[in-house]
């Protein structure tokens, strides 16, 4: 492999056999990542490496996994267009003896807005002692006015949810109580993990929302490919390789335009 796409002087050294047994394999498979990155970042290979190093390194427990998962990791990653890093984008997670590659809520929207359909999404955690007025119908809306002087513990949590502002057309919307979570948690492979982490459960409850609702939007491949990455990485039920999705959801709300539209979308709230 040439030095063009990663130099070795740049990355990362260790003497950890599982560290340096990896570090030579991305080496090697350099051009496969090259050729796996979004053409717009393939002059970026070596960086790309360096940076899924330096995230494998933050993770003692990756030491334990094959070697081969977490290059398949990368790899995933890399077709995803998904840096490693501060950004929240992605994470490598340890289960068993396997690294699974881990899509972060800040990822999946990043990759909703990068398809065009929408301009942005937010993803929001209602606390007890918040105003919540969530309103379906004919004009369906939320009303949520935080507080700052609610514990933010995972279990005063009452429900999250996510927004997406559409390029066109009016904004759709999706709710999840605690217990919706809670089941969607109860069921992951990441239970263990981030999950278990009062840290990070709210980040993954708003992942959860935000994906359930990410799969009833105009999406791109790359999104459609890392909503089913991720389910291979937290749910237990998930078979390998992705060969089977996961049920449907129910329908998320989107605000009628028309009054034709707003029958329709009371025919088929009423009849889930």
């Amino acid at each position: 492999m040439t030095t063009d796409i990663v130099n070795p002087d740049k990355l990362p050294v260790s003497t950890h056999p599982t560290i340096r047994k990896v570090r030579e394999d991305l080496i090697a498979d350099g051009r496969k990542i090259e050729a796996a990155l979004p053409s717009h970042m393939r002059h970026l290979a070596g960086d790309f490496i360096r940076l899924a190093l330096v995230e494998f390194r933050k993770v003692p427990k990756l030491i334990e996994c094959d070697p081969r998962s977490i290059v398949a990791a990368v790899l995933d990653c890399a077709r995803l267009g998904m840096k490693p890093g501060n950004l929240g984008h992605v994470y490598f997670v340890p289960y068993r003896n396997e690294c699974q590659l881990l899509i972060g809520y800040r990822g999946l929207i990043e990759l909703a807005v990068r398809s065009g359909a929408v301009t942005s999404i937010e993803a929001r955690v209602v606390y007890a002692g918040e105003v919540f007025e969530p309103q379906y119908g004919t004009d369906p809306r939320i009303n949520h006015t935080p507080r700052f002087d609610v514990s933010h513990e995972p279990a005063n949590v009452v429900a999250v949810y996510a927004v997406a502002h559409r390029r066109e057309g009016p904004p759709s919307f999706d709710i999840m109580s605690r217990n919706e979570v809670a089941a969607i948690e109860s069921k992951s492979k990441a239970r263990g993990g981030p999950w278990s982490d009062p840290a990070f459960w709210s980040e993954m409850a708003r992942k959860t929302v935000t994906k359930r609702l990410c799969k009833y939007l105009p999406i791109s491949t790359e999104l459609a490919e890392a909503i089913a990455i991720d389910a291979d990485a937290t749910s237990d039920a998930a078979p390998a390789h992705r060969v089977s999705p996961a049920p449907d959801p129910p329908r998320p709300v989107e605000a009628p335009s028309t009054l034709a539209d707003a029958a329709l979308t009371w025919t088929a709230q009423g009849d889930s």
